[in-house]
């Protein structure tokens, strides 16, 4: 939530670790809302395989923040983070209406088309 985006910058900010990147992030993430409101009156629920990914980074980024003080790895993962709401953002506007558990854009293009896509039972749905 904006909570937790306001501790996460604060921390970040105050290790040096990519503001820019955060804020970034933080843009495309209200990009991807405001694009699923305006197409289909809903929020985004894509479970995209990218952002469970990027919240396996940003967790090893914290740890390697945490532990050794070295901000390198969530400096990568922030830039993983506007790499998955970039993909969101993309599922979002090639879905022809809304659904759920749309693993990636090319699954998106894929349901645009007509084809059958295949979900993973214990990743999405």
């Amino acid at each position: 939530g904006p909570f937790a985006r306001y501790c996460l910058m604060t921390m970040m900010v105050a290790a040096g670790a990519g503001a820019a990147a955060m804020a970034a992030s933080t843009r495309e993430k209200a990009a991807c809302q405001a694009a699923s409101f305006a197409r289909f009156r809903r929020a985004p629920c894509t479970h995209a395989f990218l952002s469970k990914l990027w919240g396996i980074f940003l967790g090893a980024g914290f740890a390697a923040l945490f532990a050794m003080g070295r901000p390198g790895a969530l400096r990568v993962a922030l830039a993983w983070g506007v790499l998955s709401q970039l993909d969101v953002l993309a599922i979002v506007l090639l879905l022809p209406s809304w659904q759920s558990d749309v693993p990636s854009a090319w699954h998106a293009l894929r349901l645009r088309r007509g084809l059958p896509i295949r979900r993973h039972r214990l990743l999405n749905g």
